[in-house]
C-alpha cells in the first residue's frame, strides 16, 4: 500500500491488452498514474523522458522485442508479460534484470494478480535500495564491520576491515572468524568462548585479533543481531575498533603507577600518635620495644643523625669548662 500514486509504464502493442489493463485499474480503483507505449520506439522515448516506479512490458512488440530497450532501463523493476511457451524468454529477461514475469491468457486473468506483483516489485526495490544505502554506509565508516550468518560464516566485510586485517574479500568470505583472525584468547575469554552459537544477546567487549601477517592487535568488539520480520535472528553484525594505541597508553599508565608506588614505598613518613617515655624520652615501637628516639626516627624516615652537645648540656655535664658559658 503506497500513499503516493504508483507511476506505471505499460509497454504493450495489443490494443485489447491495453484496454484490459485500463479496466483493471479503474475497477479496482488502483492508485496508478500510468502511461502506455505501443511499440519499441514509443517505449524508448517514454523511458528516457519519464520517471516510473515499475515497468510492465510485453516481450513481442510490433517493431521489435523487449531486448531492444531493456538495457536502457536503470533502477526500475521490470515485469515481463509473455504468451504461453515464452518462459525461456522470460527467464532470459530476468537474467538481464527483470523482477518477474507473467504468462498471458486470452481471458486476461493474468491481470488480476498484476497489482500484487507490482506491489511486491516496488517493495523489493525499496528494500534493495535500503540495503545498498546501508552497505555504502558500512563501507564508509572507519570501524571494521563483518557480518556472519548464524553458522558463523562471514558473508560481508567493509573496506575498513580489509585495510585493518589485510584480508581481501575473496580470502575472507565464507570463512569463520575463529578460523581466520579471532583464534587468539582474550585476557578474559576467547571470542569462540564468548559468542556461543545460540547466543541471543548483544555484547561489547575487548579481544585480541590477528592480522593476515600474524600481527596481534587489540580490538573493542561489539555484536548485534539482524532479525527478520518474525523477530528471528538471521545474521550477526560485528563492529571491531582497533584500540592498539589506547591499550599502549593504558599500559604506559599502569607502568607509571607502579613506578610511583615503588617511589612512595621508599619514602617513610612519621604520622599518628607516638608513645614516648616522659622521663627517658624513649619511644615504644609497634612490637612493644622501647627505642632511643634517634633510632626510631631513623628506622621510620630517611633522616640521618649527627651527634653533638648543646650549650646547656655542656654546662650541665662539664661545669668546670668554660665551653658553652656566656
Amino acid at each position: 500500500m503506497f500513499l503516493k500514486k504508483c507511476r506505471v509504464l505499460l509497454i504493450e502493442d495489443d490494443l485489447l491488452d491495453q484496454i484490459a489493463f485500463k479496466r483493471v485499474v479503474e475497477n479496482n480503483k488502483l492508485n496508478y498514474e500510468y502511461k502506455i507505449a505501443g511499440n519499441v520506439v514509443d517505449a524508448k522515448r517514454l523511458i528516457k523522458s519519464g520517471e516510473y516506479d515499475v515497468i510492465i512490458t510485453d516481450y513481442n512488440l510490433g517493431d521489435g522485442t523487449l531486448f531492444d530497450f531493456i538495457d536502457i532501463i536503470k533502477g526500475i523493476p521490470i515485469i515481463v508479460t509473455t504468451g504461453a511457451g515464452g518462459e525461456d524468454v522470460a527467464v532470459t529477461a530476468m537474467k538481464k534484470g527483470a523482477y518477474d514475469y507473467l504468462i498471458k491468457d486470452i481471458h486476461h486473468n493474468y491481470l488480476k494478480v498484476l497489482p500484487v506483483i507490482i506491489n511486491n516489485a516496488i517493495e523489493h526495490k525499496i528494500t534493495t535500495d535500503q540495503i545498498h544505502m546501508l552497505s555504502h554506509a558500512m563501507m564508509a565508516i572507519s570501524d571494521s564491520v563483518y557480518i556472519t550468518d548464524m553458522n558463523d560464516k562471514i558473508i560481508f566485510v567493509n573496506k575498513a576491515f580489509v585495510e585493518t586485517y589485510h584480508y581481501s574479500k575473496k580470502e575472507i568470505l565464507n570463512k569463520t572468524p575463529v578460523s581466520s583472525f579471532a583464534e587468539l584468547q582474550e585476557s578474559r575469554n576467547g571470542l569462540a568462548d564468548k559468542v556461543e552459537p545460540d547466543a541471543d544477546k548483544d555484547f561489547n567487549d575487548e579481544f585480541v585479533h590477528c592480522r593476515k601477517n600474524g600481527e596481534n592487535f587489540s580490538v573493542s568488539l561489539s555484536l548485534s543481531f539482524l532479525l527478520n520480520e518474525k523477530g528471528e535472528q538471521i545474521a550477526k553484525v560485528y563492529v571491531a575498533r582497533d584500540i592498539t594505541e589506547r591499550k599502549k597508553v593504558e599500559e604506559e599508565m599502569r607502568t607509571l603507577v607502579v613506578e610511583l608506588q615503588e617511589a612512595l614505598d621508599k619514602v617513610k613518613i612519621l604520622s599518628g600518635f607516638l608513645p614516648i617515655c616522659s622521663s627517658c624520652k624513649r619511644i615504644r615501637d609497634d612490637k612493644g620495644y622501647w627505642n632511643q628516639i634517634e633510632k626510631y626516627i631513623k628506622d621510620h624516615s630517611e633522616a640521618e643523625f649527627s651527634h653533638s652537645l648543646c650549650p646547656e648540656c655542656i654546662t650541665e655535664l662539664y661545669p668546670d669548662l668554660d665551653i658553652g658559658k656566656e
